[in-house]
């Protein structure tokens, strides 16, 4: 079997054991028993194979370039990732409303669609466009003849996280090499963030990950005016355009 196909059943059977340990503590909840989750602490260790490694800002810049020269839907969905560290299904469930490229800071909004759930509350959040990932909003507005951004991989009722991480990581790995998946973006995205010395709290919200203190959640969090300036400093933007 090969590293693609155990990449991803690694990663149903997590998702598979997620949803179980969910389903297992509601119904403990809702009946009042007095019993422990025996699925609390089964662990599945994840795919040996699979790597997270960030990408050398030459594969980064490397990988911009050919996926804006390819400019098809696919290539368009990993440039989009590159410069906001949107999660792959976050990218997917995205429609014409939720892209604002008339303000004088342009910005994706993430929330929650009938057809695809966010990750969690922190998820919820506005992400300012810059560098490649504009260039690729721009195009996939212009492209789509659909509400959605990638209508192959979104409808009404779902996105195809799964299927379209399979094509995107073959992809990957046949013009870079076996170390990097599509969700490495998502680390290089904070390493990036990082090397500039934004504020931990301010890569939490960029990001969407889980705030790591209480006082993160006190306050509506930065301005978009100084996200959008912070995430300037990790792009080039001429180089591309």
């Amino acid at each position: 079997m090969d590293n693609e196909n155990q990449e991803a059943k690694s990663i149903i059977k997590s998702r598979v054991l997620t949803s179980i340990k969910s389903v297992m503590n509601l119904s403990i909840s809702e009946l009042g028993l007095d019993i422990k989750n025996p699925f609390t602490s089964v662990y599945i260790p994840p795919n040996e194979q699979s790597s997270r490694s960030s990408l050398t800002i030459k594969d980064l810049r490397q990988l911009q370039q050919l996926c804006l020269q390819a400019n098809d839907e696919q290539r368009l969905i990993i440039a989009l990732l590159s410069d906001t560290g949107l999660r792959l299904s976050e990218a997917l469930g995205l429609v014409a409303n939720d892209v604002d490229l008339t303000s004088p800071t342009p910005s994706l909004t993430i929330r929650s669609h009938p057809w695809r759930s966010l990750k969690t509350t922190s998820s919820t959040r506005v992400v300012p466009l810059v560098g490649v990932s504009l260039v690729a909003a721009q195009r996939a507005i212009e492209q789509t003849s659909s509400q959605f951004l990638f209508p192959n991989f979104a409808s009404n009722t779902k996105t195809k996280s799964n299927m379209a991480s399979a094509k995107l990581n073959q992809w990957l790995k046949k013009k870079l090499n076996n170390v990097y998946v599509i969700h490495s973006l998502r680390h290089t995205f904070r390493d990036r963030l990082r090397a500039t010395q934004c504020p931990n709290e301010m890569i939490n919200e960029l990001g969407g990950w889980t705030k790591s203190t209480v006082g993160e959640s006190y306050g509506d969090g930065y301005p978009l005016k100084l996200k959008y300036e912070q995430m300037m400093k990790i792009t080039d933007v001429e180089n591309y355009v």
